[in-house]
């Protein structure tokens, strides 16, 4: 080299370094370069698929790659599907919104196998209560018929008719299940199955719960709160006053809401009006904060209760409320909501118009993450899955499905939601409202078909 030229080079690379730099930090933030070489704001989506060496694509352009990292340039709508032979794809729309920068990660995808796993039987499966059990019929007579992965177990013959358990149950504990539209009762007693018209008890039922092995809560329209004994037959009055009830499997806990605040009852407990009374009452002073002049008859939507980390989450004549823990007051959340589920330290809901919210307990940030189809139907669910990062809707013969990542956070609490699944997921199935160990359990055709995953390995 010519020593005179030697001279400039620590000044060439000063030059390229105050260029460079700015540029990658500019770039590294999640800006990028559009056509005109103007620096803009962008969304970057990553995608991780599974299987393994899914078809990756972002409008019509194949992306090709296990894991892709996709730039969106603002104010800039994309499709992003990924799909693999034998498998269910999977399509979004995306909008990039215009001024920031976000992330988002689908990640990972996890795809159904198209072709479902199909258990032979001579009987006719009608309704599916979980992943053990579905109703069936055969001869014009009803039966459960048992079920695990691989067979049909012996079938049971239920004295009902099938119209009475032909809708979407409520399931009141693992072999206990309410069916509201005809208001029967799926019950197992010392290991043997009944079914039970609770109109023949006591009319207007607003709501039933199992509180025991052999007793179950009923309340009605007029407010009042009954023990219904399946053993003896026996129906015994608790109190009046009592807007609604819930069971909490998880605390193993039912939850009555009454003019005096909310009670929680240990399952098992023998109820009397005494020890109704006498029961701990959980946010007795706390619930001031809710006007109890709008206290009404509740449906099966209309009341329910669940617990996060450090604080209660509220719903009753469709307002939606949270007390977080060392907090006096109630504050509400929501009005007018349809359903509410939880994960973590989110409550996703559905507003009077179907429209889909998440809202942040603790950090207060509400974003709109999508809409589902609106179903006139009292069948509907709203289910969030961790395993397979979906929020479901199950309502009639459809299944309608967002994927919601929980380590998602907007560069902005202004900024949406991106990614809004296009397609229904499952279209004209039956499908049990929950996914069980990766696993869908639906009803097609009179059969019971399992979408069944659990080798995400590479499929060469």
């Amino acid at each position: 080299m010519i020593p005179s030229y030697r001279k400039f080079i620590p000044k060439l690379y000063a030059i390229i370094a105050v260029i460079a730099i700015p540029l990658i930090i500019v770039l590294s933030s999640g800006n990028t370069v559009n056509q005109s070489n103007n620096i803009i704001n962008s969304s970057t989506i990553k995608v991780n698929a599974l299987p393994a060496f899914s078809n990756i694509k972002i409008g019509d352009s194949n992306i090709n790659t296990v894991n892709s990292d996709i730039k969106i340039l603002e104010n800039t709508a994309t499709t992003i599907s990924v799909e693999k032979e034998n498998f269910l794809k999977e399509t979004w729309d995306l909008f990039s919104p215009k001024g920031i920068n976000t992330l988002v990660n689908l990640d990972p995808v996890y795809l159904l196998p198209a072709k479902p796993i199909e258990i032979q039987s001579e009987y006719n499966i009608k309704n599916i209560l979980d992943f053990t059990l579905t109703v069936s019929e055969k001869d014009a007579k009803t039966y459960l018929l048992p079920y695990d992965i691989s067979s049909f177990k012996t079938p049971i013959p239920l004295d009902v008719s099938y119209e009475k358990i032909s809708s979407r149950p409520i399931k009141l504990d693992t072999r206990t299940f309410f069916f509201p539209n005809s208001k029967c009762v799926i019950y197992n007693l010392n290991e043997k199955y009944f079914a039970l018209d609770l109109n023949t008890l006591l009319t207007d039922i607003t709501y039933v719960t199992k509180i025991n092995d052999n007793s179950l809560l009923l309340n009605n329209k007029n407010r009042d709160l009954y023990q219904y004994n399946l053993e003896s037959k026996e129906l015994k009055f608790i109190t009046n006053d009592t807007y609604s009830i819930q069971t909490l499997e998880e605390s193993n806990s039912v939850f009555v809401l009454t003019e005096q605040g909310i009670f929680k009852i240990d399952r098992g407990a023998v109820l009397t009006q005494d020890y109704f009374q006498s029961s701990k009452v959980s946010f007795r002073n706390q619930i001031e904060g809710i006007n109890k002049t709008l206290y009404q008859s509740q449906d099966k939507n209309d009341f329910g209760i669940k617990f996060l980390n450090n604080a209660t989450i509220l719903k009753f004549n469709k307002n939606l409320y949270v007390n977080q823990e060392g907090i006096k007051e109630w504050k509400l959340l929501a009005k007018n909501i349809n359903q509410f589920t939880t994960s973590d330290s989110k409550v996703f809901y559905l507003d009077e118009n179907y429209n889909l919210m998440s809202l942040d307990v603790y950090e207060q940030q509400l974003f709109y993450v999508g809409s589902f189809k609106k179903e006139d139907s009292l069948d509907s669910k709203l289910y969030y899955s961790p395993d397979w990062n979906r929020i479901l809707f199950y309502s009639n013969n459809i299944i309608q499905s967002l994927y919601y990542n929980k380590n998602h956070i907007p560069t902005l609490p202004s900024s949406p939601i991106l990614y809004n699944q296009k397609n229904d997921w499952l279209l004209n199935h039956y499908c049990y409202a929950g996914i069980v160990e990766k696993s869908q359990f639906c009803i097609q055709d009179n059969k019971l078909k399992i979408y069944r995953n659990v080798n995400f390995l590479p499929t060469l």
